[in-house]
């Protein structure tokens, strides 16, 4: 049996180390109803609490650049080419400032990767290529779906209860999409569909201008909006297939943008939207 009477802070630990990976939805559930996590306070400091613990971890690793530029001065050094002072210095500037870290506590990224390890084969290959590109930002990423893949969806699970607890007290919830959506540029129903993969409801016209707003978009009707997303909830109005090829294209097109944007923006695309895409691609060829 799962223990559920461990504190919030040994389990978002427990998650970070790799040991619940076999958690669900269901053990999310009952973990908050068997703790009293259930009501808009609670689930509100809860929220706050596992943002502050994702930050912190992703703080807690920094990605190495001494080791690779020491390799270039001695390549070039080798190959008889000139190394201007400043260089030589600045390189000196950064073993120093990752020894620092080091010392504070933190981990340089290629630690942080072997501590882990790999989570599948797929991860695996994924890796290697980073690295043979030498995309170090890309590496990161990857270590942060391993560490804190779990986590987030822990989060994403509080979101959706704060979201339900929020509209059965006013009628509507309050939660907004994050501000990074500010910086994208989306259509009405790519907007429905980011809302609805992180369970933010769109119940009327109100809630509608409300969440334009929070996109910076040019669209004015809240109503508009409200109607897309009321067509989109339905599985359907999803993953239907039945139009024109432009149609169809166009439906894909939205789930890639949506799906960049959880991939940039949030750390990790949600299960069920990879799902839903899955399944209007295979519902277009089926129909094409």
């Amino acid at each position: 049996m799962k223990r559920l009477d461990i504190s919030t802070g040994e389990l978002l630990e427990a998650m970070i180390a790799g040991k619940l990976e076999d958690w669900n939805k269901l053990d999310f559930k009952m973990y908050l109803e068997e703790n009293g996590l259930n009501n808009r306070e609670s689930l509100r400091l809860l929220l706050e609490e596992i943002e502050k613990k994702i930050e912190e971890t992703r703080d807690g690793v920094f990605i190495p650049e001494h080791e690779r530029e020491s390799l270039a001065i001695l390549r070039k050094r080798l190959e008889g080419k000139p190394v201007a002072p400043e260089y030589v210095k600045h390189v000196e500037e950064l073993e120093e400032e990752e020894r620092i870290m080091e010392q504070s506590g933190k981990k340089s990224l290629y630690r942080a990767m072997e501590e882990r390890g790999f989570f599948n084969d797929a991860h695996e290959i994924a890796v290697s290529t980073a690295l043979q590109d030498g995309n170090m930002k890309l590496l990161k990423r990857y270590w942060e779906e391993a560490v804190l893949g779990k986590v987030l969806e822990f989060r994403d699970h509080v979101r959706g209860m704060l979201g339900d607890e929020e509209e059965r007290r006013d009628g509507d919830t309050k939660e907004k999409p994050g501000e990074n959506l500010l910086k994208w540029v989306f259509t009405n129903r790519q907007m429905a569909l980011t809302c609805f993969y992180q369970g933010i409801k769109i119940g009327n016209e109100y809630k509608g201008t409300e969440i334009l707003k929070a996109f910076g978009s040019k669209n004015t009707s809240g109503k508009k909006l409200s109607s897309v997303y009321n067509q989109i909830k339905t599985e359907s109005g999803r993953t239907g297939a039945g139009g024109s090829v432009r149609s169809n294209n166009h439906k894909i097109k939205n789930f890639e943008i949506v799906i960049e944007y959880f991939n940039k923006n949030q750390g990790k695309v949600p299960d069920g939207l990879l799902a839903d895409f899955k399944k209007l691609k295979e519902n277009i060829e089926k129909n094409s």
